[in-house]
């Protein structure tokens, strides 16, 4: 049986870091010389910093929060873990995962790797990811659109923002229950495995460790109650997610519309997954600087509050994990269950 696989050494992550440092400072640079540099940094010098404070707080809880629902989803899975052990799975991983391009997989698998150390088997620990990042991922599709919807009956979205904004976000909740199924169904699971080890060596050696691990989902299914009880905690996550990119708009002197924070932030989450830059820099901040000035901010504002809450969101978070990544995790920090 094959586990996930492995990122690279300690070197080659540091090595990555620094890319990836590379790639966001010239993405920015980029950005705000199309945008105008002076104006930003105007607007970023009158930044209140009362509610600069506060969305810091947010994302801190954040943090704790995405812990949280990886220690839930290894609990209904079997395996107590501890606060300690819980943020060194989900700080790394998240670092992981914005450090390379298409560093979800990467990722996940790193996760999956940190709740093994935990006493987790490796289909265990992989069917904990799973649960994890699936529900995780039907919870923001669910804010973004109602967000939609919110806009389109208030009239807030402009038509062409309908034709690019609702087709994303139809296809990723399309995603999601294409998941859901795969992990309701050992039959289904086992076909997606199967066709996805086609396309490649590295994933082919994966193939076994994912079938029994979606096997040991689909034959003892978490309850509705239990999937209910990681929602709720994926929610609160992203809810305080929101919470902070509202404070940085009350920052800058602008008191933000519900649909604009829904719209904005479930397009962040879609356009992270863009395989191209680490964690998406420059493709999230495009398509956020876009849907705000489509719901009405000025672009001057919408490029201040992104980058403002790309670096409180994103890159502090990144940053505060990776000496975690490059350390070994501690398996004495998690609880037997």
């Amino acid at each position: 049986m094959t586990g996930p696989s492995q990122p690279g050494g300690r070197g080659s992550r540091r090595r990555a870091l620094v890319f990836s440092g590379v790639t966001i400072v010239a993405a920015y640079a980029v950005g705000l010389a199309i945008v105008g540099i002076e104006g930003s940094l105007e607007a970023l010098v009158r930044l209140s910093p009362w509610h600069l404070f506060g969305a810091f707080a947010l994302q801190v809880t954040v943090v704790l929060l995405w812990s949280k629902v990886y220690r839930i989803s290894a609990g209904i899975l079997g395996t107590r873990v501890g606060v300690k052990a819980g943020l060194q799975v989900s700080m790394p991983a998240f670092t992981l995962s914005h450090t390379l391009p298409a560093g979800g997989w990467a990722g996940n698998a790193l996760a999956a790797r940190r709740l093994s150390s935990f006493g987790m088997g490796g289909p265990v620990a992989l069917a904990a990811v799973a649960l994890t990042s699936t529900i995780s991922l039907l919870a923001i599709a669910a804010l973004g659109g109602i967000g939609i919807v919110m806009a389109f009956l208030a009239g807030d979205l402009p038509p062409l923002a309908v034709l690019i904004v609702v087709p994303t976000f139809v296809v990723l909740a399309m995603v999601v229950v294409a998941i859901v199924a795969v992990l309701r169904s050992p039959r289904a699971g086992d076909r997606v495995v199967r066709a996805v080890g086609r396309l490649g060596p590295r994933l082919r050696a994966s193939v076994d460790g994912w079938q029994d691990s979606l096997r040991y989902v689909t034959e003892d299914p978490p309850s509705p109650r239990q999937l209910a009880t990681i929602a709720g905690w994926a929610l609160l996550k992203w809810g305080a997610d929101i919470g902070s990119l509202a404070l940085v708009f009350l920052a800058v002197g602008t008191t933000p519309r519900l649909t604009a924070l829904l719209v904005g932030f479930g397009v962040t989450q879609v356009a992270t997954a863009v395989p191209v830059t680490p964690g998406g820099a420059g493709f999230v901040e495009g398509g956020m600087v876009g849907a705000f000035v489509a719901l009405g901010s000025p672009a001057t504002t919408a490029t201040t509050v992104v980058i403002v809450y790309r670096v409180l969101g994103t890159w502090l978070p990144a940053i505060a994990g990776a000496p975690l990544l490059l350390r070994a995790p501690s398996p004495q920090s998690a609880e037997g269950g």
